[in-house]
């Protein structure tokens, strides 16, 4: 009888059709990779490994449609900033031409942050544009905008209001952003 404590379900894109060069000889369609995924799933009744702990980042990724096209991220606040403790969801939306275009991804929790449009939450980060390259993943994105948050660009903004904070009064950038951590993203 299979009775797990805890059950890792781990796939990837790079075996399905369409992928550049499919390993292990698979021939897989996305549907049917979503559909096998639904039944490891299925199988690990609720005791999946879900997320990435490390150093005290956390990690957590979910799809919100059968077809793994739109995705829900959850990223912790780096540790010694502003965002500590705070818990941030993400939009993932996966395009067509994936993993050749990058995802696009957005913030669905407000977060004061040069970077980060306060208002839409849209981000500034070449890896999301000009940088991307198809060797890299969903988790390395978050990986990425989880380092935006521990080293922000105030030279590079997409916020000018929030950026010209940063530069001019440092300390009231970081009140700000440490206020609007506790008020949006849960911390304490």
């Amino acid at each position: 009888d299979f009775q797990p404590e805890i059950v890792l379900v781990s796939a990837g894109f790079d075996a399905a059709l369409g992928h550049p060069i499919p390993l292990g000889g698979y021939r897989v369609t996305p549907a049917c990779f979503a559909y096998m995924t639904r039944q490891l799933m299925q199988l690990a009744n609720g005791k999946t490994l879900d997320s990435y702990v490390l150093n005290k980042w956390t990690i957590e990724l979910e799809p919100i449609h059968d077809n793994f096209s739109q995705l829900r991220g959850m990223i912790s606040g780096p540790p010694n900033t502003p965002y500590d403790g705070g818990k941030y969801n993400l939009e993932i939306v996966i395009p067509d031409d994936y993993p050749f275009d990058p995802p696009k991804v957005k913030f669905l929790t407000k977060i004061w942050h040069p970077n980060i449009s306060s208002v839409t939450g849209a981000i500034c980060l070449d890896i999301l544009k000009t940088q991307w390259a198809a060797s890299m993943t969903v988790r390395s994105v978050l990986m990425s905008i989880q380092a935006l948050l521990a080293s922000p660009e105030p030279d590079d903004p997409l916020d000018a209001i929030v950026a010209g904070q940063y530069k001019q009064s440092y300390e009231t950038y970081k009140k700000t952003a440490a206020h609007w951590n506790n008020i949006y993203a849960g911390s304490k």
